[in-house]
């Protein structure tokens, strides 16, 4: 390779790209292997190890892990930066090619399961001693301290139904503060945090929905106390990596007590005050305040199971005309509005105008009660925000709507029309859209489309004229 620095990044550069281009659509999903582009890990690196040499640190006594290194994007720019500090530590008297080669000798470790990656790394970092680039796994690798870690770990989305059993067990046991269904690249977060010295930065390449998913509430909030955010860097381009369609964050924790965020460059302040680290860029304070919850007030369901949804394809009917109940999914629900035969649905890769359902004795047990359960007046929500990131809800007075998987039925206990009235008019308003965008836009999918979760619409504060309080205080 040239000794030129820019010809260095990019015939090092090249060698990623073809890798990653060979790797077929399975496979990379399989892995969660997505590599960084060179200026997202240069801004990255950047953002992670200045606050450690703003402290006057010799750059070769910087120690820099990344934990899931791949082809090493993260691991170039971490030997750019560090070797560039390097020369004007030592006042120009290196060249930069040998200002690389201290680099690589005494300040870089990559991890990585990978080993057709990791070769591409070796390829890319020619002087880095044998042990700094190991097949290992991260989460179960003994790790000695380090200043800083800066990483892309792999992104595997409900990690519930993509690893062994055994695997799963042992991370729910080993890092208790991530719950549920997280994402894998949220335990990496964790592993981070116990390997990097008290005094030290960690800069991860995330998904967005890390900033306020449930499944990491209580990593954040400990994270929060002990290794505060510097950096939360949103960007809204969802096409960042290649042959994908994700949303995600640049975070950096530690080095400093002030933080910058958003989505656009440069960062601006971003106060960052409870476990709910997205809210900052929506507003400065909370939307909506809590006198009760929706659940105190309300019941919530989900309008049908995925079992129920295939049991019912047999009964369903498409009849213009009728009394039988009328099948509503997501896509036929507008604020306060039905597009029940305004509208060609699709059902299951069956298409329907009018989809209704026949009753019928021969039906599941527990679809019968289902259909039983929701022939009474309640709101019909759709499980994905609409336009605005507004939730979209309507309003069933004689029961006779049924709502298909992925929709929910709010019911009143004593069915009090006035009740769903007046919560209808607020689900669909201004107020509760804002809150979604606090809420639940970090976790939106690639396209933009924010789902609705049925925890979400359980949390919801009630304003005082819908709560039983205000009721009461009437």
């Amino acid at each position: 390779m040239s000794n030129d620095p820019a010809k260095l990044t990019i015939e090092s550069e090249k060698l990623s790209i073809v890798y990653e281009l060979s790797l077929d659509r399975q496979r990379r999903r399989a892995n969660g292997s997505h590599y960084t582009p060179v200026e997202l890990a240069a801004f990255l690196v950047r953002q992670t190890l200045a606050p450690l040499l703003a402290r006057g640190q010799d750059p070769l006594r910087v120690r820099v892990l990344d934990p899931a290194c791949g082809t090493g994007a993260l691991l170039v720019a971490a030997c750019n930066y560090l070797s560039e500090r390097l020369i004007e530590h030592r006042c120009n008297h290196l060249r930069y090619d040998e200002a690389h080669r201290l680099v690589q000798r005494y300040c870089l470790l990559g991890l990585d399961i990978d080993a057709e990656a990791l070769e591409i790394a070796r390829r890319r970092l020619p002087h880095l001693p044998p042990q700094a680039l190991r097949l290992a796994d991260a989460l179960t690798e003994p790790l000695e301290p380090v200043d800083a870690v800066v990483g892309n770990p792999p992104f595997l989305n409900a990690i519930e139904g993509r690893l062994p059993e055994q695997r799963k067990a042992w991370l729910r046991g080993r890092y208790p503060e991530v719950r549920g269904a997280a994402d894998l690249a949220y335990y990496f977060v964790a592993r981070s945090h116990e390997v990097v010295r008290p005094d030290g930065t960690i800069g991860l390449i995330l998904p967005r929905a890390f900033l306020n998913a449930p499944a990491a509430d209580s990593l954040r909030q400990r994270l929060l106390e002990e290794r505060p955010p510097t950096t939360i860097f949103c960007p809204e381009d969802a096409h960042l990596f290649h042959a994908t369609n994700v949303r995600i964050t640049a975070l950096v924790l530690g080095g400093g007590s002030v933080c910058v965020g958003g989505s656009r460059l440069p960062l601006r302040p971003w106060k960052v005050c409870s476990c709910n680290w997205w809210q900052p860029l929506t507003r400065a304070k909370p939307s909506l305040k809590p006198t009760e919850r929706l659940h105190e007030r309300f019941e919530v369901i989900a309008s049908m199971t995925a079992a129920m949804a295939y049991e019912l394809l047999p009964y369903l009917t498409d009849e213009a005309t009728g009394t039988r109940p009328r099948l509503l999914t997501t896509g036929l629900i507008d604020p306060s509005a039905s597009l029940w035969g305004k509208r060609r649905c699709r059902y299951l890769k069956s298409h329907f105008q009018h989809p209704r359902i026949r009753l019928d004795p021969s039906m599941p047990t527990a679809l019968q009660r289902r259909l039983k359960q929701v022939a009474r007046p309640k709101l019909l929500v759709a499980g994905v925000a609409g336009p605005g990131h507004r939730l979209e809800s309507l309003l069933d007075r004689g029961g006779h709507l049924v709502g298909a998987v992925s929709t929910f039925s709010i019911f009143d206990p004593d069915d009090d029309l006035y009740a769903l009235e007046r919560l209808e008019a607020y689900l669909n308003s201004a107020s509760v859209g804002q809150h979604v965008v606090e809420q639940l836009v970090a976790r939106a999918m690639g396209a933009g489309l924010t789902t609705i979760t049925k925890e979400f619409l359980r949390g919801l504060p009630l304003p005082s004229a819908i709560s039983r309080q205000g009721r009461a205080s009437l």
